[in-house]
């Protein structure tokens, strides 16, 4: 749709605009699944108790994407924000026009807001996160992110029963990358 609009005569995004739609669309809309799926897989992997738990009571798999959501958001952050005013940060002045980077992750893992900000427990009561952003920027695709997760992850381990990590695997190298959280790899075990 995007490229038959590109095509059209009148008043339709320029071919840097559709380029930089594409790109936004992938990363956003793709990436930040993928790893919202991979680390609610990895951590579930980790916590086996806590995946009996869903496995016996699939209403669960709320509380795993949004407690995976605070622990492991897949924007950690963002940059080429700007400040539009000055602002005192505990006697630190940010200026007008300086750059910003968001701290995203940076709401879930603060342990003036989480008790046990670091671990992961899908009975948390407060699973409160920015992993979507917040206000005007909040993701127009978090409803379809959350679906796409509450669809795989019961269909990934209900077609892998045994699944399991691999020894000395429980975490595969991370992306090269200060602005998402996503692993290269997982090494499992298939069962």
């Amino acid at each position: 749709m995007l490229l038959a609009v590109h095509g059209e005569d009148g008043d339709r995004l320029g071919e840097q605009e559709l380029v930089s739609t594409l790109i936004l669309l992938i990363g956003a809309g793709s990436e930040t699944t993928v790893s919202l799926i991979g680390h609610a897989a990895q951590a579930l992997l980790a916590h086996p108790a806590q995946l009996a738990a869903v496995l016996a009571d699939p209403t669960r798999w709320d509380d795993v994407i949004e407690e995976t959501l605070r622990l492991h958001s897949p924007v950690m952050h963002l940059p080429l924000r700007y400040a539009t005013a000055d602002i005192d940060l505990e006697g630190e002045t940010v200026r007008a026009g300086d750059l910003l980077i968001l701290a995203f992750g940076a709401h879930g893992r603060d342990p003036e807001v989480h008790e046990r900000p670091g671990e992961f427990d899908i009975d948390r009561a407060d699973k409160q996160h920015l992993a979507f952003g917040h206000g005007v920027h909040y993701c127009l695709g978090a409803p379809l992110a959350r679906l796409e997760a509450k669809v795989a992850l019961p269909a990934l381990f209900a077609r892998f029963p045994g699944l399991r990590a691999a020894p000395g695997g429980e975490s595969g190298p991370t992306q090269p990358s200060f602005i998402t959280t996503d692993r290269l790899s997982r090494p499992v075990l298939l069962a």
